[in-house]
């Protein structure tokens, strides 16, 4: 199926659509462009004392065993490129 650029009232895209892109408004440049997703993360957190241990499959590069993924205390599945830091009221913050 080839995509096509069609024009609407009002918007205004930077670029060419590419097969599995999406739609993203960027910059403050009130336009949009095409970008590419980012890949799923899995996020595993593990307590020792009061430090936050954050384990990652790297952007799918790397596999987290069955053992180490049941031994965490807790999951996020996301986008890759999330940070993790705990404030001092011990809340967790996640920055992308």
């Amino acid at each position: 199926m080839a995509l096509t650029q069609t024009p609407e009232a009002g918007l205004q895209v930077s670029n060419s659509p590419t097969a599995g892109n999406f739609l993203q408004y960027k910059d403050n440049s009130d336009q949009l462009t095409w970008a590419q997703a980012s890949s799923p993360e899995v996020y595993g957190f593990s307590r020792s004392g009061s430090q936050l241990q954050v384990t990652t499959t790297n952007g799918g590069a790397d596999n987290i065993s069955g053992t180490a993924y049941a031994a965490f205390d807790d999951v996020i599945f996301a986008a890759t490129g999330f940070t993790f830091t705990v404030n001092t009221d011990g809340k967790l913050i996640a920055t992308i």
